[in-house]
């Protein structure tokens, strides 16, 4: 039995501020230590409800946030782009009995939560499908649920325990700080947030059957709003894309996994040097 751990850094405790996941700006190297902490618990929560086996996803930045020599002997680390599954990468194995999405926030059009962004906080201003702007917790969920697996707790503020809830129905949350404004917060401390994720990933993998994979049917369109024109311009050159105003392509993804495809191209591509 496997558990699988998509770790992101923006709904970690003690984090309030955009910089705080980026290498060299202040606290960054606490930041990281807090989130592999966080896993860390998480894993230790899996084990202790039975998993033999944690798959742990790297998924913020550059994947290399996680401390990997912290990690216990039974987990194993995913780390680095690109990968076709984008946060999800490793969800496919078999065995996998449910999802945890660990450090996550609100999506790009939220009002409320701290550092709300979808993908690439710097490239895209909004995605939609089917005209509903989205999150990293339908992107995710949708992934995993289209292979069966589904999530079982999220953990972040408590905008975004909101936000999974209503997305995702009766999933496990933990709220690690409440958030003040888009970059201040109200936050637990590293010890006490660990102790909270490490009871609550226990207690959702025994509750796993009472869970359901997440998915909605195929194809939907994929409305990406970028935050610059020129993207939007050269997407609409390819057969793939039609471009809706200034800022905003339309594509019509037939799966969870091609529409992460597509979000890994695009991301991977504005990042190439």
């Amino acid at each position: 039995m496997k558990l699988y751990i998509s770790a992101d850094i923006e709904g970690v405790g003690g984090i309030a501020h955009f910089d705080s996941g980026t290498a060299g700006q202040f606290d960054y190297g606490e930041a990281r230590l807090w989130m592999t902490n966080e896993v860390v618990a998480a894993c230790e929560g899996a084990r202790e409800a039975g998993c033999e086996e944690v798959i742990v996803s790297d998924s913020h930045y550059n994947g290399r946030n996680i401390l990997v020599d912290r990690l216990p002997p039974y987990a194993r680390l995913i780390r680095c782009w690109p990968r076709p599954l984008l946060m999800m990468e490793g969800v496919q194995e078999a065995g996998v009995v449910g999802a945890v999405l660990l450090g996550y926030h609100v999506g790009a059009a939220s009002a409320e939560g701290l550092c709300p962004h979808t993908v690439n906080g710097g490239v895209f201003s909004d995605m939609r499908l089917d005209g509903a702007s989205i999150s990293e917790t339908h992107i995710s969920a949708l992934t995993a649920g289209e292979l069966g697996v589904p999530v079982l707790l999220a953990t972040g503020d408590d905008a975004y325990a909101r936000h999974a809830a209503a997305v995702l129905g009766e999933v496990e949350t933990v709220v690690t700080k409440t958030a003040l404004s888009h970059t201040a917060a109200d936050t637990l401390t590293p010890e006490v947030c660990c102790g909270l994720i490490r009871e609550a990933t226990a207690k959702a993998v025994k509750r796993r059957a009472d869970f359901r994979p997440y998915d909605r049917p195929w194809p939907m369109d994929l409305d990406i709003a970028f935050k610059g024109n020129r993207m939007a311009e050269l997407m609409a050159m390819l057969p793939q894309f039609e471009r809706l105003n200034g800022y905003t392509v339309r594509s019509r993804p037939k799966s969870a996994r091609e529409m992460s495809e597509i979000l890994n191209f695009l991301n991977q591509m504005v990042s190439l040097k």
